[in-house]
């Protein structure tokens, strides 16, 4: 009993039968069997009551049994019913295991096809099934299945004859140039048999292959052999075999293979001198020549071939891709290569890939940013710079972009998840679906069903105009923190060509939110050298996603905290220009090679753009810092676990919910919740407002059913289970206790829809008096608790405080720390200075840069700190510590500051005396005794010089 055909994607070619599908069982013995109650385990399930076959089903001796998941149309087609329905489930059109099993569970037969090489290829939607040899072989192995000869296969009838058993050798690797080749075909004694090979572009040559005297093995051992003579250096050679003996007939490539021809190439000295892995394509010149004069925008396709480490890929296609950049002389290609085959180029590629973006660009600055998405947690494409060398001789240097195709899908967890290319119009909306899909504004790249209406009704929302009840459509339809991780990264790597174009949206396969993937990196880190000026936020000019999430509540304050710590992790360092260096320096060769080819850049003038495009990045985060952008995220930032729905009513799912009771907002990407699931890591992007909460449930879809929406953060589905019986709950930072709650069932909270709630965020959340179950029929997930303590904002030291101040010159020692002795310094109340109507005078010092002030102040004992924000006044600049510290600069460069530092730049009056505001680690404040140090610089030294200090500490517990 053998599992005997498969029909898994039909041809699109006969609209009206697309969706047919079915699978044949036949049975190979001599004897009826009653298969009643047997059922498939993997791959289908019969739409049965019990999932198996009815009682009485019976297989004849050499019959069949045929299922299909549509009755109707498979009686439609084929003009028969078939057997059993496996409707409500379907064939994966990317291959997948089948197993049949019998009324007791036994394994009757399993089969794991596929739909690349090297099993046939043009059963994936070109027409054939997938059909058995039929000949008592192992239907497991690949080698054992052919394509049916018939359009829409064959159910219930026998197979195809099978192919005639051919077996190739061919030259492996690179064959000297100019030497013989011998090619040879295993085959039945008695085959006829012809290779069939040209050389580059020349005219094809037949010639027998002999199991004589000469050939391998001697005369009639099966081995048959042809020679092809040598050719020139980096030359290709394609050859085909055709072969037949009786009614039975082979070729290779087989029949469904996408390949015209296999092939090798000679070796080349060239090779010897690249110092970038080197990639060969092959195109007929006046097939060049016609896609560069006609086809540079149009998408049209071109064949061609393609080798890697000697393996030779015929039947390729490519056609010149870009916006505008389809016309640059040096064009990008898009490279698919034949149905069912990849190549393996290895690291940083972490699988074969099936088709890739040549760029133009010789300098790899874009693969900072594709590292730049990876290192922030976020799925991201591969990029790797090669030498291209095209019909034997050297190209150019282009970078190899793997395509966010089907395959990088598949490892992504995206498979079948809807997604789609926005092309132009940053989801700019239409009067109707159907001018909305003509504008060619976005592409839908999965499911090929043509079906724009989901996205549709995304650009209909965000057109609508601003109310509350947008704002609730877009938290419960968005997925924030993968969002806010990439509007984080677009800001970080300064791409600015993203606004209406260059990135995908795509929906989550498993809350169904949508998301946004970035493509096109090719104009980052460009010195500002764009239209968008100082680039915080992505281009609300230009987007109108982008203008809406400007506006959405809560969603910049996300934002500009995740941008901060992807900058201080990617953009501060000095790690980004090394990681240049490394993709460059050693390939200088190639590099200069491709300037004196195609004129396109020098590496000295790159690298000048890449030093100035990471300190442009570098200046705008200093001046924008500390307001939008925040300053340094507090290394002991804490999250407070507030409810716990552990065991919810039925239909109603679990979940977690935090509360951020600091006054600025917390990134928690990478922290993890082992409760949630093993190993559960929060996702990219996951930041809680300040005095804002976030939840994880087990179901999205339920929460937003049960409670009517999520106008919080939903921060992430998870598969685990909470313990009924109750468990510890600890969040990390890596090793770093962030918070953790071991909680104890309580009645009136098990199974009622009632939740755990934390009476207060202020309470000491380990102790469980100080939970209760929460009021009411329902939990209040992302929401206040049924009691809450207020906070209370108290002034520490007011403005008019006494400060320290060092009388002349830099202090010795460690001046800003808490233990420094000040005892010898001068002191007064404020305002403190010269020439500013100050309250305490100053001396000035002609060609003193810097002067420093010391102020000590106690915090008493009570609740945790949860907040402190200081306001000042200054002139010019000032660099403020807590305990040793440094927590702040206002109007000062960034890098190293000495006595000798002027301020960034001068002030009048007005601007000294306005205030300022600087949020303070509230770790760094301890109860008892703290400090606070500034040094503040002046703009000028001379006689006309003027300086201001004065401050004012606020705390919130």
């Amino acid at each position: 009993m053998s599992i005997n055909e498969i029909f898994y994607n039909a041809s699109s070619a006969d609209p009206a039968f697309a969706g047919v599908e079915f699978l044949e069982v036949k049975n190979y013995g001599a004897t009826d069997v009653d298969v009643s109650g047997w059922k498939f385990s993997a791959g289908i399930t019969i739409a049965t009551p019990d999932l198996g076959l009815p009682a009485g089903t019976m297989i004849p001796a050499g019959g069949f049994l045929v299922g299909t998941s549509d009755p109707a149309l498979f009686a439609a087609k084929y003009g028969f019913a078939a057997d059993f329905s496996f409707a409500g489930t379907s064939l994966s059109n990317g291959g997948e295991q089948v197993t049949l099993v019998d009324a007791g569970a036994a394994v009757i037969d399993a089969v794991l096809y596929d739909d690349a090489a090297p099993w046939p290829v043009s059963p994936d939607g070109s027409g054939p099934s997938l059909e058995f040899n039929s000949d008592a072989s192992d239907n497991a192995l690949a080698a054992n299945w052919h394509a049916s000869l018939a359009a829409f296969g064959s159910p219930a009838a026998e197979n195809s004859i099978p192919p005639l058993p051919l077996v190739i050798g061919a030259p492996a690797g690179y064959p000297a140039a100019g030497e013989d080749q011998v090619l040879t075909a295993t085959a039945p004694v008695g085959s006829t048999i012809d290779l069939i090979y040209k050389v580059m572009y020349g005219a094809e040559v037949t010639v027998p292959m002999l199991d004589d005297a000469a050939s391998p093995g001697g005369v009639d051992d099966g081995v048959y052999a042809a020679t092809v003579p040598g050719a020139g250096e980096g030359e290709l050679v394609r050859f085909k075999v055709a072969a037949a003996r009786g009614v039975q007939s082979a070729s290779y490539p087989a029949v469904g293979d996408s390949r015209p021809y296999d092939g090798y190439v000679h070796a080349d000295s060239e090779w010897a001198s690249a110092q970038y892995p080197v990639l060969q394509w092959f195109m007929e010149e006046s097939v060049y020549q016609d896609m560069i004069t006609n086809h540079r925008c149009d998408d049209v396709d071109a064949n061609a071939t393609f080798v890697w480490n000697g393996t030779v890929l015929d039947g390729g296609l490519m056609h010149i891709k870009g916006h505008s950049s389809c016309q640059d002389e040096k064009a990008k290609w898009d490279v698919e290569l034949p149905a069912g085959y990849t190549f393996d180029f290895g690291a940083p590629y972490s699988y074969p890939l099936k088709g890739f973006d040549l760029q133009n660009e010789n300098i790899p600055r874009p693969r900072l940013g594709w590292e730049m998405i990876g290192d922030s947690g976020e799925a991201t494409a591969k990029y790797q710079t090669m030498r291209i060398h095209r019909n034997g001789s050297f190209f150019g240097v282009f970078g190899v972009l793997e395509n966010l195709d089907s395959v990088w899908r598949a490892n992504h967890g995206l498979k079948d998840a809807p997604f789609y290319k926005i092309e132009a119009g940053g989801l700019r909306t239409y009067d109707t679906l159907a001018a909305f899909v003509a504008s060619g504004d976005v592409v839908k790249k999965n499911p090929d069903d043509g079906d724009y209406s989901e996205i549709y009704e995304l650009t209909q929302k965000l057109a609508l105009p601003d109310s509350p009840a947008k704002w609730a459509w877009l938290q419960d339809n968005l997925d924030l923190p993968q969002i806010a991780n990439y509007t984080a990264l677009t800001v970080a790597m300064r791409h600015w060509d993203s606004g209406s174009k260059n990135f995908y949206f795509g929906r989550s396969p498993v809350t169904g939110r949508w998301q946004i993937y970035s493509w096109d990196l090719d104009g980052i880190l460009n010195n500002g050298s764009d239209p968008k000026g100082d680039f915080i936020f992505p281009s609300t000019d230009s987007g109108q996603v982008w203008r809406n999430l400007a506006k959405l509540p809560g969603f910049t304050q996300m934002h500009y905290r995740r941008a901060r710590t992807l900058y201080d992790k990617l953009v501060h360092g000095p790690q980004l220009l090394a990681r240049f260096d490394e993709l460059t320096q050693a390939y200088a060769g190639d590099i200069q090679l491709d300037f004196d080819t195609w004129s396109s850049r020098r590496l000295s003038s790159s690298r000048t753009t890449t030093v100035k495009g990471i300190q442009e990045r570098r200046n705008q985060f200093a001046a924008h810092t500390p307001n939008p952008i925040p300053t340094s995220q507090d290394p002991n930032a804490s999250l407070v676990i507030t409810e716990i729905q552990y065991d919810p009513a039925v239909s109603q799912p679990e979940f977690l919910e935090v509360y951020n009771p600091a006054s600025t907002a917390v990134d928690a990407s990478g922290w993890t919740i082992a409760a949630l699931g093993s190993g559960y890591t929060l996702a990219p992007g996951t930041v809680v407002g300040p005095r804002a909460y976030a939840v994880w449930t087990s179901s999205d879809a339920a929460l937003k059913s049960t409670f009517g929406g999520t106008p919080y953060l939903m921060a992430g589905q998870y598969s685990g289970a909470l313990d009924n019986a109750g468990e510890d709950i600890t969040i990390l930072d890596g090793a770093r206790v962030v918070d953790t709650v071991t909680y104890v069932p309580q009645p009136g909270s098990d199974g009622t829809g009632a939740s755990l709630e934390l009476i207060d965020p202020a309470l000491e959340n380990a102790d469980m008096a100080n939970w209760q179950v929460s009021d009411g029929p329902l939990a209040t997930p992302g929401g206040p608790n049924s009691q809450v303590l207020p906070p209370v904002t108290s002034t520490v030291f007011d403005f008019g405080a006494t400060w320290g101040y060092a009388a002349t010159g830099l202090p010795a020692g460690a001046w800003s720390s808490l233990g420094y002795d000040d005892s010898g310094w001068a002191s007064g109340p404020g305002s403190l200075g010269f020439n500013l109507g100050q309250t305490t005078t100053v001396p000035l010092t002609r060609n003193r840069w810097t002067y420093y002030f010391r102020h000590t102040l106690s915090i008493p004992a009570g609740p945790a700190v949860l907040d402190a924000k200081l306001r000042f006044k200054r002139d010019d600049g000032a660099v403020i510590y807590v305990n040793g510290v440094e927590v702040g600069r206002s109007n000062m460069p960034t890098g190293t500051v000495l006595d000798s530092t002027k301020a960034s730049s001068g002030l009048g009056s007005s601007k000294a005396n306005s205030i300022q505001e600087l949020v303070i680690p509230a770790s760094l404040l301890t109860v008892g005794e703290n400090v606070i140090a500034v040094e503040v610089h002046q703009y000028t030294a001379g006689s006309t010089s003027d300086l201001l200090w004065d401050a004012q500490l606020e705390i919130t517990r």
